[in-house]
């Protein structure tokens, strides 16, 4: 899956399928990935960013993950501290955004954005969601989703993971999450 988004240089990944299958993990890998090569398109004039339901869910469960993959590369980690609304990887900034409500895209409103990661892309608001998609516009561009859409009829899945000629979905199952115990599958 990596080699294939190298390989075609996807620039909109969707990580979509069930919980606990690994999409964050992938996901928060890729966006440190992407980072370090492209830092030079990243490092002025651009609001990278991460967007999800909250900024306390994001720092339980994508920075969460972003620490862990920093301390297996034993790279450059600069925690968000409670006062920011940041954290710096590789010493570049990257803004931590809640975009649940309807006006959280006033934040992001008017940035220029080179990456961006939207964790659980299915809570976020359609307006939002929107907004990020027009951030995009700084260098070497790519934004990637994680989701596990539950309804047929989202706006989610029917404007983005079923637009197939402008984003790539990978899908994935709990199966594929290799440390998954047999008693989590089973429930």
């Amino acid at each position: 899956m990596l080699f294939d988004i190298e390989s075609h240089d996807y620039s909109k990944v969707i990580f979509s399928g069930g919980i606990a299958s690994g999409k964050t993990f992938l996901a928060s890998y890729l966006l440190i990935k992407k980072l370090i090569e492209n830092k030079y398109f990243y490092e002025q004039d651009t609001n990278n960013f991460i967007i999800g339901n909250s900024i306390g869910l994001l720092m339980t469960n994508t920075i969460k993950q972003i620490e862990k993959i920093y301390g297996f590369l034993g790279l450059d980690y600069q925690k968000k501290k409670s006062s920011e609304s940041f954290c710096k990887i590789a010493g570049l900034e990257l803004n931590i955004y809640g975009g649940k409500n309807r006006d959280a895209f006033s934040k992001i409103r008017g940035g220029n954005s080179a990456i961006i990661y939207v964790n659980e892309a299915t809570v976020i608001h359609k307006e939002t969601l929107f907004e990020v998609t027009k951030r995009l516009r700084k260098g070497k561009t790519i934004i990637i989703f994680d989701t596990n859409p539950e309804s047929p009829a989202h706006y989610f899945k029917t404007d983005y993971i079923e637009n197939k000629d402008v984003f790539k979905t990978y899908n994935f199952t709990t199966y594929d999450n290799l440390l998954n115990s047999a008693d989590f599958i089973e429930t």
